[in-house]
């Protein structure tokens, strides 16, 4: 706008007058609408009106300009390129008679990205500390891709506590993974140390039914198994670790590998010394480096759990103040297991189950102090 006014004019009053045009004309101009914190999944149908495909997509889809990225809230682990949107919905089009008189194309994804009212933020991220689904830092929209887990209200939690009892059966170390699991429940953006559990030479005590109690739990895309190579930077592939930066809880299947070139007593010491950086409960600034991405600074909210086999899986230091150290029980026959899983595959149940764990006493817990000296730590110090 360019506006004149002779010298002896009231300049003041003019300004005030064309700020007041401007701000009606703003409000005429369509804005984002904000994204709602529960939302049904939307599908785009090539065979309805192209109008209602593009208001579909504005509701469906985000741009997130690091990166250039297309994000679909219903699948936000997986971010598309502008090119892979393009190609997702080529078969949405309409067309148009040019100027020429000529019929044209108009693409969903063209006219997507020329939508005033899409919405577009600056970063993507897992963050159980800020709202869902967007959140503002440094005066700057970010998506927010944790999305809480919401679970029936009512069932039995019987059956599940039973389990960690059979699984934990010593008294204080069971009520120190009780209060670690509720604590992380209640509040998943907080750490804690981490949890090794040993069952030496012992198998089928029910580890992996632990992990996928926890997958019910926190949601399957929220719970990762990664192997201990993975984990101790034993291999190529540990410099990639988005799986720190993705998830709430990191299960470990087995702690006992072996760098060939390596004696036993030097790889599980190596493996010490690089585990305590990554699971400090304090330590949650990280760099991530993804595959096919550039590397950037982000938070990191995951637990760690490991499992193993062998009560000297590591080479442990006396101070130690970043492990507990738990010790599993025996195994059960297959009728019990049966029983867990019938348990298990009903969510009124698991969120009796977490409503249980919330309630669970937290006296005497600090998830940035040093867990209790366990009999099993001891063990695993002196082995």
């Amino acid at each position: 706008y360019t506006s004149h006014f002779p010298v002896e004019a009231d300049t003041q009053k003019a300004v005030s007058a064309l700020g007041q045009l401007l701000a009606e004309r703003a409000a005429r101009q369509p804005k984002p609408a904000p994204l709602p914190q529960k939302r049904e999944p939307v599908f785009l149908d090539p065979y309805e009106p192209f109008e209602a495909s593009l208001k579909k997509s504005v509701e469906k889809y985000v741009y997130v300009t690091d990166g250039n990225l297309v994000v679909d809230l219903d699948d936000m682990q997986v971010p598309m390129t502008a090119d892979t949107f393009n190609n997702l919905t080529r078969n949405i089009y309409t067309t148009e008679i040019g100027k020429q008189g000529g019929e044209k194309i108009v693409r969903l994804s063209d006219q997507w990205f020329q939508e005033k009212t899409r919405r577009t933020l600056r970063t993507m991220s897992m963050r159980p500390d800020q709202p869902y689904p967007v959140f503002v830092e440094a005066g700057v929209d970010h998506l927010n891709t944790y999305e809480p887990n919401i679970l029936p209200t009512t069932g039995d939690a019987g059956i599940g506590m039973a389990f960690i009892e059979t699984l934990l059966p010593v008294e204080n170390e069971r009520r120190y993974f009780l209060q670690w699991l509720g604590h992380k429940i209640d509040h998943p953006a907080d750490r804690g140390p981490g949890i090794i559990m040993v069952a030496h030479e012992t198998y089928g005590t029910g580890r992996g039914t632990l992990v996928k109690l926890l997958r019910a739990l926190f949601s399957e895309k929220l719970v990762q198994n990664i192997d201990f190579k993975t984990l101790s930077g034993q291999t190529y592939q540990s410099q990639y670790n988005e799986w720190l930066a993705d998830s709430l809880i990191v299960a470990v299947d087995e702690a006992q590998e072996v760098a060939p070139s390596l004696s036993k007593w030097q790889s599980r010491s190596n493996a010490y010394e690089h585990l305590k950086s990554i699971i400090d409960p304090s330590n949650d600034h990280i760099t991530v480096v993804r595959k096919g991405s550039k590397n950037f600074s982000g938070r990191t909210f995951a637990s760690i759990i490991v499992m193993t086999n062998h009560a000297a899986a590591l080479i442990l230091p006396a101070g130690d103040r970043r492990l507990s150290i738990l010790e599993n029980g025996q195994p059960q026959p297959q009728s019990y297991w049966t029983a867990f899983h019938a348990w298990l595959s009903d969510p009124e149940n698991v969120a009796a189950f977490a409503s249980e764990l919330i309630e669970v006493s937290l006296e005497g817990y600090n998830p940035y102090t040093a867990p209790p000296m366990t009999a099993a730590k001891a063990d695993m110090v002196e082995a």
